[in-house]
């Protein structure tokens, strides 16, 4: 992270570059001391996730489209090292273990992990429903093929049934059980900004949205009565479905989507200007 917020590249084209190949460094010097490539490669892209780094965006966006490639590659590799003459032998373990992974160990697996949190019983179970298997269980079972086990094709054929079970079975269904449980949300559609942004990697500053709520503050007032220097700076406004650029006299309305610049304690601060004084204390 350090090397990406000093290095100067010129080209944008070369940090997602860089990033791939600090990936590949991680992965490479984890395996040569004798611990988990993926393992370390993961626990740096979580010490990475929370901070704040030049081209960050661009570097989301970049990764983001490799992992689905990588995604859609592993399926592929899924579907050409499947043999359907060997399927029929392997189907009735297949099924039974998936069965038993969706309905009885992760459900398990799950209520005890979350024992203790402020999760609701319905919350738990929606948890317990949705851990689709995919990519992850596609790696692992081409390791034994690698090693050259015998048992190999059959540990692949019964991941092949587990992993096609459970996209077939609990993708297809996670809304209609959300709903079951009562625990869906209505989704809130969240259009692309017409213009961009990349937060200083220095000063921590992001891009941010708030809705000015009917009878708060901000409602009816100048937005220079609003602001201040502790507050982050407003880009760009929506009214009605349209843009503008405000300016210190621009009365606010209730219903404005307002775009803001600042840090997050900027941020912070000006969220009980814009929302309802009830609200607020909740």
């Amino acid at each position: 992270m350090r090397i990406l917020n000093r290095i100067d590249l010129e080209h944008d084209g070369l940090y997602p570059v860089l990033t791939l190949a600090a990936a590949g460094v991680v992965f490479g010097v984890a395996e040569i001391v004798g611990t988990s490539g993926f393992m370390a490669a993961y626990m740096a892209g979580l010490a990475m996730a929370g901070r704040v780094f030049a081209h960050r965006r661009s570097l989301l966006r970049f990764h983001e489209g490799v992992a689905w490639l990588m995604q859609i590659v592993m399926f592929l590799i899924l579907g050409l090292l499947v043999f359907p003459s060997q399927l029929l032998e392997h189907a009735v373990p297949g099924l039974a273990i998936s069965a038993v992974h969706m309905l009885v160990a992760r459900p398990l697996a799950v209520m005890a992990l979350l024992l203790g949190s402020d999760f609701s019983l319905r919350e738990r179970v929606m948890v317990s429903w949705v851990g689709l298997r995919g990519a992850a269980p596609i790696i692992l079972a081409t390791f034994p093929m690698v090693a050259g086990l015998e048992t190999a094709g059959a540990i692949f054929n019964t991941v092949f049934f587990v992993v096609v079970f459970s996209v077939l079975i609990q993708g297809p269904t996670a809304g209609l059980m959300a709903r079951l449980l009562r625990v869906d949300v209505p989704v809130e559609r969240v259009e692309r900004l017409p213009i961009e942004i990349d937060g200083d990697a220095a000063t921590g500053m992001m891009i941010a949205r708030l809705h000015v709520e009917p009878g708060s503050f901000a409602d009816g007032s100048h937005l220079l009565d609003v602001g201040g220097p502790h507050m982050p700076l407003v880009i760009l406004m929506r009214r009605e479905g349209r843009y503008s650029i405000p300016t210190g006299t621009t009365v606010l309305a209730g219903g404005d989507e307002l775009h803001l610049l600042g840090t997050d304690e900027m941020i912070e601060a000006m969220r009980p200007h814009v929302c309802c004084p009830a609200r607020c204390e909740l």
